[in-house]
């Protein structure tokens, strides 16, 4: 009986040396670990001085991106967290991409026709820069890019400045085009209506177009 308790007694021995011994080996572990990222951190991080210090002595700070040497030190650190742990780093999740801010719509041509109340179809307008007095109503065709191509359907606020050869303003008309998403270009087709009919003032004017308020593009023509 005294034999079973003394060998009872050093298995239990035993097996408490191989728990404290594993635990004395999982600490150091950890400060291996600990010490190697803070090691790697110290050297990329006294790297990243001595780039900062160089480039201040050289002038050269134009070539010089700070936030990319951070973004560097921060992956370094990262890859020696992973290579050493085994673990992935966690990042913060992209916020959801919005369509971005309208781009500047591009006139791709800018033409004038003469005709009555209805616009003719495009096939059917004749195109002219030089107009008789006596002529009906003056057309302006806008084409134009549509900026809002495969985004979503749009209102574009048209208009038309005209100023005579001496600069001072002639005129002023404005309407609104609704070019749909699936549009990738569009023709938009305003009317100038004379003050009376066919009592066009002779001269040479200038058409300056606002799209969106902005000033997209400008054309001459004449009434004689």
């Amino acid at each position: 009986m005294k034999i079973l308790i003394e060998q009872h007694s050093k298995i239990n021995c035993q097996k408490g040396s191989a728990g404290l011994l594993n635990n004395r080996r999982g600490v150091a572990t950890g400060d291996v670990i600990f010490m190697v990222v803070l090691l790697t951190l110290f050297i990329t991080g006294g790297f990243l001085i001595r780039n900062v210090v160089l480039n201040l002595r050289t002038l050269d700070m134009a070539k010089f991106d700070l936030d990319a040497e951070f973004r560097g030190l921060e992956q370094t650190i990262q890859d020696a967290f992973v290579a050493l742990t085994g673990l992935a780093t966690t990042k913060n999740t992209p916020p959801i991409s919005t369509p971005g801010p309208k781009k500047k719509i591009e006139v791709t041509s800018l033409r004038f026709f003469e005709a009555g109340q209805n616009a003719p179809a495009a096939k059917d307008r004749s195109y002219k820069n030089v107009f008789p007095r006596n002529s009906r109503i003056i057309y302006t065709e806008i084409g134009y890019k549509n900026n809002r191509h495969k985004i979503a359907d749009a209102e574009i606020p048209v208009r038309i400045e005209f100023y005579g050869l001496n600069g001072q303003k002639a005129g002023e008309i404005s309407a609104i085009s609704r070019p749909k998403k699936e549009w990738a270009s569009v023709l938009f087709v305003i009317r100038w209506t004379p003050t009376e009919a066919g009592s066009w003032k002779a001269d040479q004017y200038t058409a300056k177009i606002f799209l969106e308020d902005t000033l997209a593009a400008e054309q001459k023509f004449e009434i004689k």
